[in-house]
C-alpha cells in the first residue's frame, strides 16, 4: 500500500526501537517521540521528529513502530 496508510503531514507517534539512541530526552510517558509524515518509500516512512530543546530531526522509520497522533 502506497504510504503504508500513512499521509504527509500526518501527525504521528514513533517508538524507536531497542538499541537506537538520542531520542532518551524526547519520549513521552508511552515510549514514543512526535513527529510528522513528509515521505514515504516502499518500506520506509520518513518522519520530522520534533526532540527535546527545539531539536528537529528527519528520518526513515519502520511503519510498524508508528501510530497515529490523537
Amino acid at each position: 500500500m502506497l504510504g503504508h496508510g500513512f499521509l504527509r503531514g500526518q501527525a504521528v507517534r514513533y517508538r524507536p526501537g531497542t538499541g537506537t539512541y538520542g531520542y532518551e530526552d524526547s519520549l513521552a510517558s508511552d515510549g514514543r517521540v512526535a513527529g510528522t509524515v513528509v515521505g514515504f518509500t516502499a518500506t520506509r516512512v520518513r518522519l520530522r521528529l520534533m526532540l527535546s530543546l527545539g531539536r528537529i530531526i528527519v528520518r526513515a522509520v519502520d511503519p510498524g513502530s508508528l501510530i497515529l497522533e490523537r
